[in-house]
């Protein structure tokens, strides 16, 4: 069966129409600005107005932008660079490591396997086979949470 797309339908050869499931983000400015006057992170504002994409909100907050004709910063926005390590939704955390520094660190990609601490607000990665990964000392508050695969 053969089926032609025309202005948002799917139309079957029989010429049945169905409608196709899309996104819809509606924008609301005045519950825009409010959220924004809080305070809120843009991961916060998507939440509570139901946006599942930060480009929907960037998008959003342009236009708001532009039709009052004021400064708006939403933390967290357009601050996101390559160089910064993030958590993806599979709770992993992903790193770029052409960005970063080595220091003379050799990393053999699907061999090279680290120690993970944490200290603080701090996560500390070291990689295995220093001093300190082998003998399993660790800094003082400091608990291990695992290695990588």
């Amino acid at each position: 069966m053969q089926k032609n797309t025309v202005a948002g339908e799917t139309l079957s050869a029989i010429g049945r129409a169905t409608k196709k499931a899309k996104a819809v983000s509606n924008y609301n400015p005045d519950k825009l600005l409010e959220l924004i006057n809080k305070g809120l992170s843009a991961q916060e504002i998507c939440r509570e107005l139901n946006i599942k994409h930060l480009q929907v909100l960037k998008s959003h907050v342009l236009k708001l932008i532009h039709s009052r004709k004021i400064f708006i910063d939403v933390p967290g926005l357009f601050m996101k660079s390559s160089k910064q390590a993030y958590v993806n939704k599979n709770g992993e955390i992903k790193i770029c490591m052409n960005n970063i520094d080595l220091k003379g660190i050799e990393l053999i990609p699907n061999l090279t396997e680290f120690s993970v601490f944490v200290e603080g607000d701090r996560i500390i990665l070291e990689k295995a086979g220093s001093a300190r990964a082998k003998t399993g000392q660790q800094p003082q508050g400091v608990n291990a949470v695992g290695t990588t695969e």
